[in-house]
């Protein structure tokens, strides 16, 4: 997988990647330093601080020990390497969530026959 991304080269040094489950995380952050002198001894400063976060699905396995970070010019280039298709183990075996049977065929020779029980009147029992 191949992600490119402009980005000012001054901020360049602040963007990473990482492989987060399934996902490529893309990282940064900037920040801003501001003084000005109002009077000889006195000094107004502000800071800022801003951090990002991007998260891209990955549709195939990854190395994620082997991500790469290229610069070219004002380019960002990340490069996550898929994992070979014989390096990913093989599904589990699927078994079904319920058992199945099927119905056998009878064969005529074996197939009981059965007649309807008869009471008899005099005892009660079935015969």
């Amino acid at each position: 997988f191949v992600l490119v991304a402009r980005i000012p080269p001054h901020e360049q040094q602040h963007i990473s990647a990482s492989i987060k489950g399934n996902h490529l995380l893309i990282t940064g952050y900037r920040s801003n330093e501001e003084t000005m002198e109002i009077d000889p001894g006195q000094v107004l400063g502000s800071a800022i601080f801003q951090s990002f976060h991007e998260t891209f699905p990955l549709s195939w396995p990854v190395i994620s020990s082997d991500v790469s970070k290229e610069i070219q010019g004002d380019l960002v280039i990340f490069r996550v390497p898929k994992m070979n298709q014989f390096s990913i183990p093989p599904d589990s075996e699927k078994r079904p969530d319920k058992l199945q049977s099927e119905a056998s065929p009878v064969n005529e020779n074996t197939a009981k026959k059965t007649e309807p029980y008869r009471r008899n009147s005099s005892s009660g029992t079935l015969s």
